[in-house]
Formats: structure tokens, C-alpha cells, sequence
């Protein structure tokens, strides 16, 4: 009787831990493979207790904004939470009729995704926001044919030009707004508005490594 109990404990495993087994190790090995974006940190913060030294480090993360879209819609943190965010920045005003060069890079990254825009939301930020009214905007959206509802041109107003500066700072560009160009880097973020990648615009190279950290973040597990 124990050696029938035994070969029917043996007969579970083998029909249903095994299989279990081999997909946690395919799934955990091939996890290790994926080199993942890192994350940038801004500061170490110490304090000191009882027990000692204690450390936090303080990674580079987008804050709450506030911008108007070519959609003439109000965007806020908010409206980012969840997706897979690739910041950019152009001045929409300053352009003559020859070309979006650096749009149409973008443009790539965009159609890359396609099947995939409900993860991925492009925003192009003016640096020149008190020129780059939203129906220049929404022309130069129209002109690119662009999918306008995971691609945002963003202006913003007086008011929170000021907060434009801070938000440069808070990423890790670490330059005010009139120093800014369309070849400013590109800052990737994850779901979490943490920043996890910087590409220059100007290095063909760059681009598709931009488009592999893009999908290493699809695939990225949420921690539990």
C-alpha cells in the first residue's frame, strides 16, 4: 500500500511539478539575460540612528506638471501613470518648411510600437512655450500624421514656465529652458515616471537602442 501511494506521489510530481518547474526556470534564466534599463539616481540622502548610518538613494523622477496638448487637453502626472513615457523636446514656432528632422526620428519610434501604443505615450515639450501656441501645435501634429493619441505635442503657459525649468532638473537634464534644442536628449521613463534612459537625438546609434529599452520595459514585471 505505502509503495502504491508512493508511485502515485512520484506520478504528481512528474505530471504536474516537473512542467511547473521548467517554465519557472525558463522565465527566471531568461530573465537574467535581459539586460533592463537602470535607473539614474539623483542624491544619496544619510541619516543617522541608533543603529547607524542609514542610506537612501534618491532616483531621478518626473513630477507633477502641467501642460497643454495639441488636443487642446490639460495633461498632468496624472495622465501619464501606467505608460512607458518617451520625453523629447522641440521648438514647434522656430521651424521653416524644409523639416520635422528630428519629429520624424521620433516618428520611427512611434510606428515601432504600433501594435503596442497603448504601452508607449511620445511627448515633444516646447522650449519655447510662450510662441508655440497649441494650433501651431495641432498643425504640425496634422502635417506629420501622427497618432495624436499616444503622441503629445506639450506647450504650457506663463504661469508654469517657471515649472518647466524644475522639471528639466528633477530628470536629470540639469540645463534651463532657453538652453534646450531638438537635439536635447531624449529621457525614456518607466511606468512609475522613474527615469531609465537618455539618448542623444544626434547619434543614429542611438536609436535603436532607445527602441530596445522600450521594450525591455513592456516586459518588465511589476514588483510585488
Amino acid at each position: 500500500m505505502q509503495r502504491r501511494n508512493l508511485k502515485m506521489l512520484l506520478g504528481f510530481v512528474l505530471i504536474f511539478l516537473l512542467p511547473l518547474i521548467g517554465f519557472w526556470a525558463i522565465v527566471h534564466f531568461s530573465k537574467r539575460d535581459l539586460n533592463m534599463p537602470g535607473y539614474y539616481f539623483d542624491r544619496i540622502d544619510s541619516v543617522r540612528t541608533a543603529e547607524g548610518w542609514v542610506y537612501d538613494t534618491a532616483y531621478y523622477r518626473l513630477n507633477d506638471v502641467h501642460f497643454t496638448n495639441q488636443l487642446h487637453q490639460p495633461i498632468t502626472l496624472k495622465a501619464l501613470q501606467g505608460k512607458i513615457v518617451l520625453i523629447s523636446f522641440y521648438c514647434f514656432s522656430c521651424q521653416d518648411d524644409s523639416g520635422y528632422y528630428w519629429l520624424k526620428r521620433l516618428k520611427i519610434v512611434q510606428d515601432a510600437f504600433r501594435k503596442n501604443d497603448s504601452s508607449l505615450l511620445l511627448l515633444t515639450i516646447s522650449y519655447n512655450p510662450l510662441e508655440d501656441r497649441v494650433e501651431i501645435l495641432r498643425n504640425v501634429a496634422d502635417q506629420l500624421h501622427i497618432d495624436q493619441d499616444s503622441w503629445w505635442f506639450l506647450t504650457t503657459d506663463t504661469a508654469h514656465a517657471d515649472q518647466l525649468n524644475s522639471m528639466l532638473f528633477n530628470i536629470g537634464i540639469n540645463m534651463p529652458l532657453e538652453q534646450l534644442s531638438d537635439t536635447t536628449s531624449w529621457v525614456l521613463l518607466d511606468k512609475h515616471q522613474y527615469v531609465r534612459g537618455y539618448y542623444s537625438p544626434a547619434d543614429t546609434s542611438q536609436l535603436p537602442v532607445c527602441l530596445n529599452d522600450i521594450a525591455l520595459l513592456m516586459l518588465e514585471k511589476e514588483k510585488r
